[in-house]
């Protein structure tokens, strides 16, 4: 059987679209209603990586256990 153009476009339409799934499961987390692509993810991680090695993140050093709480049986 011989593909017709219109059987095509929705195929075509869809790849060109930036779509990973089969359906919108999840809203737009980013606020943003078009634009955002998996392309932005690496962009995104780098931002919170940067983030979290930031010396303003306010994290304290782990403690060492206290010699008090070792046990001595």
């Amino acid at each position: 059987p011989r593909v017709s153009m219109t059987e095509v476009e929705p195929v075509l339409d869809f790849a060109s679209s930036g779509r990973t799934g089969r359906r919108n499961a999840l809203p737009d987390i980013l606020g943003s209603p078009a634009g955002v692509s998996p392309a932005d993810l690496p962009l995104k991680l780098a931002e919170i990586a940067q983030d979290m090695q930031s010396p303003s993140a306010e994290v304290p050093p782990p403690q060492p256990p206290s010699p008090e709480l070792k046990d001595t049986s």
